[in-house]
């Protein structure tokens, strides 16, 4: 299969479009969380930033493919590569150019950051974009087998793509992004420890915190990381941009991570990564409401 008869639709696939457009939608909420409605001013902008974080998610998604394809031969092997239906060298092809799109649409937004806001304002989130970039890098070439380093390092850019989205509309004013950052990395840092507890005995070529410590250890220090993502999500309430009273707005996601611990330390590790999944998507949308009420 030459590169340029690759089919349109097994390159989709391998982008993963569902978890990449629920991923770049915190490009936008991001942004509104940190100036609100303000953010209609400036529609090229977050065009540009959600094109390059969707973008650049579909590449690490296929990256992730081609550095796996061995495991994926016995793990998932309807996936597109073991599956032959693209060859490395397509999958290669594909992905360096889907890389390339998103830094030009990176360098788009940031030249519209320049016009809008400064030179300052568009050398933050550019270098941010190339942070992540090169994160994704070491988590490829050397953190991924490791286990917890590995979980951190994503855990991290999922919080960063928040503070991606405010640095994008010149939102780094305050704290308050940085707590629901913090609060978005910590819960899905417990998701990753808990998902590793429940694929310990298909994760060949990896060395997980559970096939260290143990599950039942690496579940207790899950529970840690949801306390501290509880903690962060109180923040912007207590510390401000939010005013106390409308932390009554995260309730729903406050009694599903206090009762998780029940779950967690019975090994119910699939439901325990689903609601820790559905918790971040109600906190999300409780700081939007806070922010537009």
């Amino acid at each position: 299969m030459s590169d340029d008869s690759v089919d349109l639709g097994v390159v989709i696939e391998m982008i993963r479009p569902k978890n990449v457009l629920l991923g770049a939608m915190t490009v936008p909420i991001g942004a509104l969380i940190a100036i609100g409605t303000d953010i209609t001013a400036y529609p090229e902008i977050l065009a540009f930033s959600t094109l390059s974080v969707i973008l650049f998610m579909g590449h690490a998604n296929i990256l992730n493919d081609i550095n796996d394809y061995q495991i994926d031969k016995a793990a998932h092997p309807k996936r597109a590569i073991p599956s032959g239906k693209i060859t490395i060298e397509a999958a290669k092809y594909q992905q360096r150019l889907i890389l390339v799109s998103a830094f030009a649409f990176a360098l788009l937004s940031g030249y519209f950051q320049y016009t809008s806001f400064g030179l300052d304002s568009a050398l933050t989130s550019t270098t941010i974009f190339l942070f992540a970039y090169l994160s994704i890098e070491a988590y490829e070439r050397k953190f991924k087998s490791s286990g917890f380093i590995g979980n951190l390092l994503i855990s991290v850019l999922v919080g960063l793509v928040l503070i991606y989205g405010a640095s994008a509309v010149s939102g780094l004013n305050d704290l308050g992004i940085f707590y629901i950052a913090c609060c978005a990395m910590f819960g899905n840092l417990a998701r990753e420890m808990v998902k590793d507890c429940q694929d310990i005995d298909g994760d060949v070529g990896r060395e997980t915190l559970p096939m260290k410590i143990g599950v039942e250890k690496t579940r207790i220090y899950a529970y840690v990381f949801v306390l501290a993502s509880l903690v962060m999500l109180y923040m912007p309430y207590w510390q401000g941009p939010f005013e106390f009273n409308q932390l009554v707005l995260q309730t729903p996601v406050i009694l599903l991570l206090i009762t998780l611990n029940g779950k967690m330390m019975a090994g119910e590790d699939q439901i325990t990564t689903e609601r820790i999944r559905i918790s971040m998507l109600l906190a999300l949308l409780g700081f939007i409401i806070t922010k537009l009420v």
